[in-house]
């Protein structure tokens, strides 16, 4: 799916950092996907942040220093706060801008179709947030960072983080048969189409003494 792409998991960690500043873990994916320091470099300088908080009582978060996306993302934080809430999309656009995700990602080829690719997997994602906005507004429950991390997870978990259709000459799409409708394509094979369809156990049913169905009057 698509929250599984590195470029996905990088957006998520800087959304995630943005909104807590304690979020280890997500510091450590902003660094690790960075790719400007191995990981010998990154997790030694992890451990000795540690050591030098051990018995002290500073709440700073750990920062890399020298990894430009977390020091962005960190100054841009620390400044942001405490000023008007912004909505989950401005907040995830202001994260995302403040580490250079576009930057980041066009680093890591391998080629310009890939590299096109991957941003448009971003927008994509970028998508699911403002479906996540609309979501809770018809639903008149508030819009939060917490709620869409926790939509987010349940895309990627009941894998409904579909990929942005291909539109680039001479590409192929895979997809389900659910995921294209309202694609137009000048070639489609089908596959599959030997297999029973299997019925769900609470689909609906049409129970009567006559197997005749009369649509207007169901």
């Amino acid at each position: 799916g698509l929250l599984s792409t590195p470029e996905a998991i990088l957006a998520v960690a800087c959304l995630r950092r943005w909104i807590d500043p304690t979020d280890s873990l997500a510091a450590a994916e902003i660094v690790a996907l960075e790719g400007r320091h191995d990981p010998e470099v990154w997790i030694a300088d992890r451990i000795r942040y540690l050591r030098e908080l051990e018995g002290s009582e500073s709440m700073d978060p750990w920062v890399l220093q020298s990894s430009p996306a977390l020091s962005s993302l960190h100054r841009a934080a620390e400044s942001d706060r405490g000023l008007a809430h912004h909505s989950p999309l401005a907040t995830f656009d202001r994260a995302t801008a403040a580490a250079g995700i576009n930057r980041i990602v066009s680093l890591w080829g391998p080629g310009q179709t890939r590299v096109g690719q991957r941003l448009a997997n971003l927008e994509k994602l970028r998508s699911y947030v403002g479906d996540f906005e609309r979501r809770s507004e018809d639903n008149g429950l508030p819009a939060t960072c917490h709620g869409l991390l926790g939509w987010l997870s349940d895309l990627a978990v009941f894998g409904r983080d579909e990929f942005p259709g291909v539109s680039a000459g001479g590409s192929i799409f895979v997809g389900t048969y659910h995921a294209s409708k309202g694609l137009e394509w000048p070639m489609v094979f089908l596959s599959s189409l030997d297999h029973a369809a299997r019925t769900n156990l609470f689909n609906l049913r049409v129970v009567g003494t006559t197997t005749d169905l009369d649509f207007s009057d169901p």
